[in-house]
């Protein structure tokens, strides 16, 4: 018995003290996704851009008021989105919303766009920073959110080496 509970204690304490890249989460083989402080409909989502030069970044966020939500897909929002004191972004493009996901707001799909690969590096660098983003926009109250990067160049690498075997013709 006393073994077993050095066991459990010995469990939960690498739990604790696992890095953060557990919230990096693989939904598919070439989709990384990790979830912000807003915690409804505030996923970031990190995936290849189509011609392997980069990533293309695209996040999820929260409308917190249904009546007042006057955005459309195809509408470009704007926003501050932040590494630290690095601004990174200023515009974004509406791919989507979902007016009926919950009967208290709506949540709207968003185009960060593409980047090379050294934003990868970038983010990788500054993994002890937040991507901050703040909505800028008058046609919505949408919730500003932070993603930690904690662990993000151990999983960015799986994007990154993929597209190199693409450029070698092997099949991922």
């Amino acid at each position: 018995m006393m073994v077993l509970r050095k066991v459990i204690s010995v469990a939960v304490l690498i739990k604790l003290a696992s890095p953060a890249f557990a919230n990096w989460t693989w939904i598919s083989d070439d989709m990384l996704i990790t979830q912000g402080v807003s915690r409804y409909a505030d996923r970031l989502e990190i995936m290849r851009a189509e011609d392997c030069d980069g990533l293309r970044l695209r996040a999820w966020a929260k409308i917190g008021n249904k009546v007042g939500n006057t955005l459309k897909r195809g509408d470009l929002i704007q926003l501050d989105v932040r590494l630290a004191d690095v601004k990174f972004l200023d515009q974004t493009k509406v791919l989507g919303i979902a007016y009926d996901f919950d009967e208290d707001f709506d949540v709207i799909y968003l185009d960060f766009g593409d980047w090379h690969w050294g934003v990868a590096d970038i983010f990788s660098k500054n993994s002890d920073q937040s991507l901050t983003a703040t909505f800028l926009t008058k046609n919505a109250i949408i919730d500003d959110n932070i993603w930690a990067l904690d662990g993000f160049s151990g999983q960015v690498e799986r994007l990154r080496d993929e597209c190199k075997l693409k450029s070698l013709g092997v099949l991922v």
